[in-house]
């Protein structure tokens, strides 16, 4: 088969203050990146959730559309290849391309840095947009089976129910149910901006350290994934994996530490 890209890369950095005491700069990175799949051996891709198809982007998302819960009854309503209302969408035939993957269109990261008389500070921020994922973790705690038995959503406490009618979270007695992972009910916006580090810390002066063995001495405080921004309502937006399930997040780390030289 035969995939085309078409997107640009830029980088950039620019020195705002440079002197003996103080040193400030800024700098950014970002991508953006447009993938169409534009030859292949034509497959039948009607029952595949990530299709992979001439004139298609790569990993493209083939679901089911949902539309919400039928305020009669607290089912699941989806639309069919038709765009009829169902309550009994049939995987195979009703899906359709989405227009969306688990590979970001737009990445990169920005920061600065800062240096006064041997005080500094270094930042990085880094994002994906445009980016999107099954939350399969949500999809199990979304099942009325657990219930009892496993932590669920507590979105259940706002389910429908004959005297809360106007809700977007299905009835646990919904007779379709059944959380399938064919529709885009739990296809959700993986798009994040986060605090991926940043470094406290200070370069002792070289003249205070002439009349020992060391030559250079450092103390230093460094915090890693520290805020995140996301709609993302699971663990960690940021994987490599389509799905929630099989990444483990990345864990948020506060370091004190000393650099010493001899």
């Amino acid at each position: 088969g035969e995939l085309r890209n078409d997107g640009i890369e830029l980088q950039l950095k620019y020195n705002v203050v440079k002197n003996d005491n103080l040193k400030i700069s800024v700098f950014a990175n970002s991508s953006y990146n447009k993938n169409e799949v534009t030859a292949l051996r034509e497959t039948d891709v009607s029952g595949v959730t990530n299709i992979v198809a001439t004139g298609y982007i790569l990993n493209e998302w083939n679901l089911v559309p949902y539309v919400g819960v039928n305020q009669a009854n607290g089912n699941l309503l989806y639309l069919d290849i038709d765009n009829n209302l169902t309550e009994t969408p049939n995987p195979a035939k009703d899906r359709r391309a989405t227009g969306k993957s688990n590979l970001p269109k737009y990445q990169g990261g920005f920061g600065f840095n800062i240096d006064y008389r041997g005080f500094y500070v270094n930042t990085l921020f880094s994002y994906m947009y445009d980016v999107w994922r099954i939350d399969n973790q949500f999809r199990w705690a979304s099942n009325p089976a657990f219930i009892g038995g496993d932590n669920v959503t507590a979105d259940f406490l706002n389910q429908w129910t004959p005297t809360n009618t106007n809700s977007n979270v299905p009835s646990i007695n919904a007779t379709n149910n059944d959380v399938f992972l064919d529709s885009d009910r739990f296809l959700y916006d993986s798009s994040f901006l986060r605090l991926k580090n940043l470094n406290v810390g200070y370069n002792v002066p070289a003249e205070f350290l002439k009349n020992s063995p060391i030559t250079d001495l450092r103390f230093f405080v460094q915090g890693e994934n520290l805020l995140t921004w996301t709609k993302w309502r699971g663990f960690d937006p940021e994987a490599i994996s389509a799905l929630s399930v099989t990444n483990f997040p990345n864990p948020r780390t506060i370091t004190f530490g000393t650099s010493i030289s001899f």
